[in-house]
């Protein structure tokens, strides 16, 4: 097993993601700091996993107060909400010409690293792989199996969905049970979100300014049902063009949301413009925090599905890839810490630039990745 060249550096460790990031950061053989500002708890949780690791001031919202980071290092990032405190860190990773992975699902920060990051990480050297978790790596991986199963397509849809263990999508309901306070207070703010979606324009990266939830998306299942999504921005949006030129347009589906999936949408559509407006966003603002069930965690018993589907200019669909396994949370702490291991030990000549995990990492290896993180092509 090759040597790690530099550290794996955490921020984040005392939250929920956190935790599971740094258990399976334990898996392999890396030094190890974890970076916070509660110093007391994330010595007492250095602790609890083992001797070897170092723990090191640092506020992930003031650049000024984080420790210096090395072009060998490999930050990892679950401090969240990621546009409010974020960039921070994606930055000083950039200034130092490190690698640099984050747990985000927030599309709007995914754009900003994208759109305004890209030239400066280029330029010092570092490699921005932003939502290197399950928002939207698996995304990108289907999608990358449809499209190598059609060559000639020029659309491809994503859809995100969570299940029990029979397969079947888990009721609006369970959500409190299924997701983190992080999570719901994000999904409540889904509908006054301006968003993006990829259409192959002129436009920077290609990407045009679109509504969450505009479009509702359909897919069919591994059996044969018919599941519906709303459209949101996703990374997908600028990792899938850069690995598949060919294709013109990419949608990515929330289908969390089960039966409540379609009023949504007609809420969308209904609401137009107004959906985004200052007053609608301070309505959702203020209703995200006051969520019933704060405190709830996920609680087991949940799994991932994911499906894409690589389309003609008529829409015929060519291919569709499904992909299934463990739930979303378990498998973005073993993804994180599986691409640092990969980023110390495996990558001499890392990509430059925000990139995605398809280029970031190389198609073969982040599907090897996402696999061992415990979501699988199904046949």
């Amino acid at each position: 097993m090759a040597t790690p060249v530099g550290r794996a550096i955490l921020l984040g460790a005392t939250g929920y993601t956190g935790k599971l990031v740094l258990t399976a950061l334990r898996q392999y053989d890396m030094p190890l700091t974890l970076v916070g500002r509660n110093v007391r708890e994330l010595r007492l949780l250095a602790e609890r996993h083992g001797p070897g690791i170092d723990v090191v001031y640092g506020d992930a919202s003031r650049a000024a107060s984080l420790p210096r980071f090395h072009d060998t290092d490999v930050v990892i990032s679950t401090v969240g909400p990621f546009t409010r405190v974020g960039l921070a860190v994606a930055d000083a990773a950039i200034e130092s010409g490190a690698a640099y992975l984050d747990s985000t699902g927030e599309p709007p920060f995914i754009r900003t690293l994208f759109e305004s990051r890209s030239a400066a990480a280029t330029r010092r050297g570092a490699t921005v792989v932003p939502a290197f978790g399950y928002d939207y790596t698996p995304g990108a991986v289907a999608a990358s199996a449809a499209i190598t199963q059609a060559p000639t397509a020029t659309h491809v849809r994503i859809g995100y969905f969570l299940t029990d263990d029979t397969g079947k999508q888990i009721p609006f309901r369970r959500l409190t049970r299924a997701t983190t306070p992080g999570t719901r207070e994000s999904l409540a703010r889904v509908i006054s979100e301006q968003s993006f979606a990829f259409r192959g324009t002129s436009a920077p990266f290609g990407t045009t300014t679109e509504r969450n939830g505009t479009q509702l998306l359909k897919f069919q299942d591994h059996e044969g049902r018919t599941v519906r999504a709303l459209s949101v921005g996703g990374a997908e949006h600028f990792t899938v063009p850069e690995a598949h030129p060919g294709i013109e347009t990419v949608d990515v589906g929330l289908g969390w949301l089960g039966r409540a999936t379609t009023p949504l949408h007609a809420l969308t559509r209904l609401l137009g413009p107004t959906a985004t407006s200052q007053p609608a966003k301070a309505l959702t603002d203020t209703a995200s925090t006051h969520l019933p069930w704060q405190q709830h965690v996920p609680s087991g018993g949940v799994c991932s599905l994911i499906i894409a589907e690589a389309t003609d200019a008529r829409g015929r669909l060519l291919a569709r890839s499904t992909f299934t396994g463990t739930e979303p949370y378990e498998f973005t702490g073993r993804l994180l810490a599986w691409g640092a291991n990969e980023f110390l030990t495996n990558s001499p000549r890392r990509p430059p630039g925000v990139v995605g995990p398809l280029i970031g990492f190389g198609i073969d290896r982040v599907t090897k990745g996402v696999e061992h993180a415990g979501i699988r092509s199904r046949p």
